[in-house]
């Protein structure tokens, strides 16, 4: 990644100060683990970037919020819409706005901590809405 200075590089820098590495590979055992596959010995921003075990991942626990097939090639714009399409998908979950990520944060690894909270949310929601899926994630709120 690029040097950045100014506004940027201290966005950059708060970003960066804001990862946790044990939650990140939490994420990642929770997500293969639903897959029912190894965990990739990989940084989070790898293993998710091209959206490919996004797609799959909502595609096996809810199959009904993602159209289509995942996209396995190199295209950048194929790979895109592939993160397009689990946001999508999550945002018919009902998220908050404020939990969602941007594509960008995930393929551009500008922001890994949204994208984890989106995760987080994603894995609070199914708790109640798929119980069957593990937990990940705070218990949900009622009332």
């Amino acid at each position: 990644m690029p040097i950045e200075y100014g506004i940027k590089g201290q966005m950059v820098n708060l970003i960066a100060a804001k990862r946790d590495p044990g939650f990140e590979a939490a994420a990642l055992r929770w997500i293969f683990g639903v897959l029912g596959e190894p965990v990739p010995d990989q940084p989070i921003e790898q293993v998710l970037k091209n959206g490919q075990v996004l797609f799959r991942f909502l595609q096996k626990i809810r199959p009904d919020l993602v159209k289509g097939n995942v996209y396995s090639g190199e295209l950048a714009a194929k790979q895109r819409e592939n993160v397009g399409s689990f946001i999508d998908g999550i945002t018919k979950l009902g998220l908050r706005q404020s939990d969602l990520f941007q594509t960008e944060d995930l393929y551009e690894g500008k922001n890994i901590p949204q994208v984890l909270i989106a995760l987080q949310a994603v894995g609070t929601h199914l708790q109640t809405s798929n119980p069957d899926v593990p937990a990940f994630g705070p218990a949900p709120k009622h009332g």
